[in-house]
C-alpha cells in the first residue's frame, strides 16, 4: 500500500483539479506510480479558498464512485490542508467540525 497524503484531487473545490476529466488524469498517474490511496487535502482557511467538511465528505464520496466506474484501483480518502492559526489547538482539542484531519485521523497536513 502506498499513500499520498497531500493531494488536490477533489475537482473544483481549491486550485487543484477544476473537473472531474483532470480528476481522472491525475487518478491514472497516481495508480500508474503504484499509488494504492490519496489524501485528498483541499486548503482549509488559507484566505482564497472556503472549503466545508461536508462539502469535501459528499466530494470525496463523488470521486470514489467515478473512480470505481472507471475502474481506477485508487481510493480517495477525506482530508484537509490546515495552515497554522491562534485556535488550531483549541479547535482540535474540542473535535471542532470545522477540520478534518487526514481520514479522520490523528494526523493532519
Amino acid at each position: 500500500m502506498i499513500v499520498d497524503i497531500h493531494n488536490h484531487i477533489l475537482p473544483g473545490v481549491d486550485d487543484g483539479a477544476k473537473e472531474m476529466a483532470e480528476t481522472l488524469q491525475m487518478a491514472q498517474q497516481a495508480v500508474g506510480n503504484g499509488i494504492t490511496h490519496v489524501i485528498a487535502t483541499p486548503h482549509h482557511r488559507n484566505g482564497k479558498y472556503i472549503c466545508s467538511p461536508i462539502a469535501i465528505m459528499q466530494m470525496t464520496a463523488k470521486v470514489n464512485a467515478f473512480l470505481k466506474s472507471c475502474e481506477i484501483r485508487l481510493k480517495v480518502l477525506p482530508g484537509m490542508e490546515v495552515h497554522l492559526y491562534g485556535d488550531l489547538a483549541e479547535d482540535l482539542n474540542r473535535h471542532s467540525q470545522e477540520i478534518i484531519t487526514l481520514n479522520n485521523k490523528k494526523n493532519m497536513c
